[in-house]
């Protein structure tokens, strides 16, 4: 149940991820997947490319990852990717 309510939260939030001043939806984020796969590869370098593909596109997916590679804890991990995201100007709406 948690994760059903965990994957429905992402998924909301992945449909209102901003770039710029253009809102991205799902679609658009995995279209993008490509580009940021070379700048999320520079900052988590100990994810793999089987990391990247199952990840693509999926937040909850690549914070996942961070924390099982990296060893922290989930809040570490989603507080690394949402600083990732400000810095790369990828905006929640």
């Amino acid at each position: 149940m948690v994760r059903r309510v965990q994957a429905r939260k992402w998924r909301w939030i992945c449909q209102r991820i901003q770039i710029g001043e253009e809102i991205m939806n799902q679609e658009q984020v995995h279209g993008n997947w490509a580009q940021l796969k070379g700048k999320i590869t520079q900052q988590w370098g100990k994810l793999t490319d089987n990391d990247l593909t199952v990840a693509e596109g999926k937040l909850e997916e690549l914070s996942g990852r961070v924390e099982e590679r990296y060893g922290v804890a989930k809040e570490e991990a989603q507080r690394q990717v949402d600083e990732f995201m400000r810095e790369h100007n990828i905006k929640k709406a």
